[in-house]
C-alpha cells in the first residue's frame, strides 16, 4: 500500500481549494487590481447616485433637481463598467468546475447595496423636499434590472457566479422602495401591486431561464 506524503497531502489542498473558488482578491496581481478596481468604480458610482439623491432633500430644498430622478437609471452605465472589470479579474483566476458558484464577496457587496438603497428610499419619500414619483420608478427599476441580470460579475468561459443572492436581496430592496413610496404617498397601492406582480412574473421566467441553461 502506498503512503502519501504530507507534500502531496499540501498539493492536493491547494489544488482543490483553487477547484473550489479562490477569489480575484486572493491572487496577487493583475486579477486582484482589477477586481478592487471595478468595487472602487461600483461604489463610487452608488455613492455618487446616493449623495444625488440625499443631499438636496437633506438640505431642505424646495424641490429636488430634475435629474435627480433619473440619476438611478443613469447610474447603470458606471456599474456596468465596475461589473465588466471585475469580470476581467477572473481570468486570472484558475478555472473551476461549471457548475455556478456562490461569491462571499459579491454577497457582501450586494446587501450593502441593498440596505443603501432602501435608506435612500427612505431619506428620499420623507424629506421635506418631496421627491416626484419619477424618482421612485427610476430607482425601482435600476434595481430590478440589477436583480435580474444573470450575468455581471464573471466571463465566460469562467463558471457563473450564483445569482440568487443578489436576486433575493434587490428585490427586498425594489419592495422596501415601492412600500416607503407608498407610506409618502407618491404611489399608489394599486400601482405598486401591479408592478410587483410585474417583477414576480420576470423573477419565475428568470428562475425558468436559469434551470434550463444549467441542466
Amino acid at each position: 500500500m502506498n503512503r502519501r506524503t504530507s507534500e502531496e497531502d499540501a498539493v492536493d489542498a491547494h489544488v482543490e481549494e483553487q477547484r473550489a473558488g479562490a477569489h480575484p482578491l486572493r491572487q496577487p496581481g493583475a486579477g486582484r487590481r482589477l477586481y478592487a478596481a471595478g468595487l472602487v468604480v461600483q461604489l463610487a458610482g452608488m455613492v455618487g447616485v446616493l449623495a444625488a439623491v440625499v443631499h438636496p432633500a437633506l438640505t431642505g430644498a424646495p424641490e429636488l433637481p430634475a435629474v435627480v430622478a433619473w440619476a438611478p437609471l443613469l447610474s447603470l452605465g458606471v456599474q456596468l463598467v465596475g461589473h465588466r472589470l471585475c469580470a476581467r479579474a477572473w481570468w486570472h483566476v484558475p478555472l473551476r468546475s461549471p457548475a455556478p458558484l456562490p461569491d462571499p464577496v459579491d454577497r457582501v457587496f450586494w446587501t450593502v447595496f441593498a440596505l443603501a438603497v432602501s435608506a435612500t428610499a427612505a431619506v428620499a419619500c420623507f424629506a421635506p423636499a418631496r421627491p416626484e414619483p419619477t424618482l421612485v420608478w427610476s430607482l425601482a427599476v435600476a434595481v430590478s434590472l440589477l436583480a435580474l441580470s444573470p450575468r455581471l460579475e464573471r466571463p465566460g468561459p469562467e463558471p457563473d457566479a450564483d445569482p440568487t443572492w443578489r436576486t433575493v436581496v434587490l428585490l427586498l430592496a425594489v419592495v422596501a422602495v415601492l412600500v416607503t413610496a407608498v407610506l409618502a404617498g407618491l404611489v399608489s397601492p394599486r400601482a405598486a401591486s401591479v408592478a410587483l406582480a410585474v417583477l414576480g412574473v420576470a423573477v419565475v421566467a428568470q428562475r425558468a431561464w436559469l434551470r434550463h441553461r444549467y441542466r
